[in-house]
């Protein structure tokens, strides 16, 4: 089944990942945000929940798009920033920290290793549970991934001046507190 934009049109999954070893500190060259085709109708921007889906929706195909250069998926991105934001990390905690299942953290740790981002190691303390580490190649990605989503975030943000993106990303950061905090209930 081939995946959808949420105006119904196929995605084109083809990617070509990027050769890191010849790329060395080369630039990357973030596509230029092409909106839809065909417009989102008013009438779904109505509910801020619909809204925010639909917004979203297009920001996260871009960002897959922008990425997928680099031989990254946003989850396999997520994992590896996690990783060097909190640390080595058990794998079954890996998977509670990016709310991704366990059988598709398994997929994504051991592309991940492939590519030499992410090293596993058997828990000393758990025999059955590994412990997931960040390589140096792995941190090295994540600074790759940090350049390219900062401008692709400025092409898919220009309609919104610097302030606006600062209140947009504050009431953002709002809403993913108070779900956490939820969450911890």
């Amino acid at each position: 089944m081939k995946r959808r934009t949420p105006q119904g049109k196929a995605l084109n999954k083809q990617r070509q990942p990027l050769d890191t070893q010849s790329q060395g500190t080369q630039s990357l060259i973030v596509p230029a945000y092409l909106p839809p085709e065909e417009p989102i109708p008013e009438c779904l921007g109505r509910w801020t929940g619909n809204l925010l889906y639909w917004v979203s929706s297009l920001g996260a195909q871009y960002y897959a798009q922008v990425v997928a250069p680099l031989g990254l998926t946003p989850a396999q991105i997520a994992v590896l920033q996690v990783l060097e934001g909190e640390g080595m990390m058990r794998q079954a905690r890996l998977t509670d920290r990016t709310h991704i299942d366990k059988a598709t953290m398994v997929g994504l740790l051991n592309n991940l290793e492939e590519q030499g981002l992410i090293e596993r190691r058997a828990s000393p303390i758990d025999k059955r549970a590994f412990d997931i580490y960040l390589t140096e190649q792995g941190g090295e990605r994540v600074r790759q991934v940090e350049q390219v989503s900062q401008e692709a975030e400025d092409q898919f943000y220009a309609a919104l001046s610097a302030e606006e993106r600062q209140t947009l990303r504050a009431l953002l950061s709002r809403l993913m507190t108070r779900t956490n905090e939820n969450a911890k209930k």
